[in-house]
């Protein structure tokens, strides 16, 4: 396995810090001595020319990571038959969605705690994260209201309900320590599931 590299060591330290302390209160010394560089030295000035390039390439690296991993359940789609196979789906969408954001626990700080003052930056996020998303369910339920196997919906305003709910749940239980009225992932996602499937397939 190649060696990481300092640059990729410096992203690694600053997502960590700024996750742990905020933005603003990690100073460039801080990530520095985290990567093992003199503190003063301005040893990370070789690899970024300010630390906000440096936050722009920790969010940079989340997105390409999410987007390394097609994973989604829409690619056989098109093999859907029946009923049943509609909570498969969701099953697999709801899966896979929550094992993304459980290893993603130091994006969502930075994301809701820090990139307000960055908006250039959410819409990194939005763009090739969030809309590729709710458009992949939306696309996938016009589908099946098209084949009839569910019947014929706001694709739009259902993949928003859908995906904002689901998403909602690791958000809040990184945001406020404890996940959403005591209510484990397991259950949460079985309960996901089974409302969805009413919905879709009344």
């Amino acid at each position: 396995m190649p060696e990481t590299s300092t640059r990729q060591r410096i992203i690694a330290a600053a997502s960590r810090l700024f996750a742990e302390r905020g933005y603003a209160k990690t100073s460039v010394a801080d990530i520095q001595t985290a990567v093992g560089l003199t503190g003063g030295s301005g040893a990370l000035y070789k690899h970024f020319r300010s630390k906000e390039e440096l936050l722009r390439a920790v969010v940079d690296e989340h997105v390409a990571h999410y987007e390394a991993e097609k994973t989604l359940p829409f690619a056989a789609s098109g093999e859907v038959h029946g009923l049943d196979d509609v909570s498969a789906v969701l099953e697999r969408l709801g899966r896979v969605v929550l094992a993304r954001l459980d290893l993603s626990v130091e994006n969502i700080r930075i994301t809701f705690r820090e990139l307000d003052q960055f908006p250039e930056l959410l819409e990194i996020l939005h763009a090739r994260l969030m809309r590729p998303l709710y458009a992949e369910v939306a696309d996938w339920l016009a589908q099946q209201a098209a084949a009839g196997r569910v019947p014929a919906v706001d694709a739009q305003a259902t993949s928003a309900v859908l995906v904002g709910s689901l998403t909602y749940y690791p958000i809040y239980r990184v945001l406020l320590g404890e996940p959403e009225a005591g209510v484990d992932q397991d259950r949460f996602l079985k309960a996901w599931v089974a409302v969805g499937t009413a919905a879709l397939t009344a």
